[in-house]
């Protein structure tokens, strides 16, 4: 069971808070790690849920005091959650061919998607006046691997032959450019706490058994994208 990112960012934001405000950042290289979790925002294309979690290893060059370049090599997860596939009001009998009502009497359909997978962001961020905090913006390479477990039996007219079984888990990976904006503010003695909007791009598997259609069961995919408001606890080494 997921831990909601709203408890983790409240409670990363208590413990940062009680700590004392760093000075500016410094110039040449440095190094850390960011812990992420956030939620999806519009359409989960099917996973139902929002949460997302990640991790990353930074490495940065301080510019000036102000502003830096920076890359994070790091992994990215977007939970799902079983729900039951809308059935088409008739199916084909495994057998015959002939065409029979299918109904949640006689069949179910129960899957699941997940998406993750590796991604890799370039960025740069600067000072927002002396206000102390910083924003920052980039761009992003993700490789995203969908992966759909389906479950079930599909028994049209209720028949006991002709039926077909469910158990398959067809994957689609791809690698898309991504984006991403958003602010951050340096906290004690190597803490950093991190806000984001990211959007990624990833292939959307499916399966298709025979008895929806009347062809050979078989998995196809779909460009989709995602968006979603991350929050991020960082540590410097």
């Amino acid at each position: 069971m997921l831990i909601s990112p709203h408890k983790i960012c409240l409670i990363a934001l208590g413990s940062l808070l009680s700590a004392g405000v760093l000075p500016a950042q410094e110039t040449g290289w440095g190094s850390g790690m960011n812990v992420r979790a956030g939620s999806a925002v519009g359409s989960t294309n099917d996973q139902i849920k929002r949460q997302m979690l990640g991790f990353g290893v930074e490495a940065h060059y301080g510019l000036t005091a102000k502003t830096a370049f920076f890359g994070e090599l790091g992994f990215l997860y977007f939970a799902g959650e079983d729900f039951l596939h809308t059935l088409p009001a008739t199916g084909y009998n495994t057998i015959t061919g002939v065409p029979a009502a299918l109904t949640s009497s006689n069949s179910a359909d129960r899957r699941k998607n997940d998406l993750q997978g590796a991604s890799i962001r370039v960025g740069y961020r600067a000072a927002i006046l002396d206000s102390g905090w910083n924003w920052q913006a980039g761009l992003s390479l993700d490789r995203l691997k969908s992966r759909q477990e389906v479950s079930g039996k599909l028994a049209p007219g209720g028949t006991t032959t002709g039926y077909e079984g469910l158990a398959v888990t067809p994957e689609s990976t791809k690698i898309a450019p991504g984006v991403f904006a958003g602010v951050t503010k340096n906290f004690g003695e190597g803490f950093t706490l991190q806000a984001n909007v990211i959007n990624v791009g990833f292939s959307q598997v499916n399966w298709v058994p025979y008895v929806y259609t009347g062809v050979a069961a078989h998995a196809e995919s779909s460009d989709k994208r995602k968006t979603s408001i991350e929050l991020a606890i960082g540590f410097r080494f």
